[in-house]
């Protein structure tokens, strides 16, 4: 069953990758690759 995950909207902008984000502590969601992105897409995973 599918379903939707975060991922960094600024690194798919800027290098057309699709980066899984990681759940921090506070329910915060944090991009791997640069920790100052903070802009979020939901996309479908299957």
């Amino acid at each position: 069953m599918a379903q939707f995950r975060p991922t960094c909207r600024q690194c798919f902008l800027e290098k057309g990758l699709t980066i899984l984000l990681i759940e921090g502590s506070n329910d915060e969601w944090h991009c791997p690759v640069n920790p100052r992105h903070t802009t979020i897409d939901d996309v479908q995973v299957a």
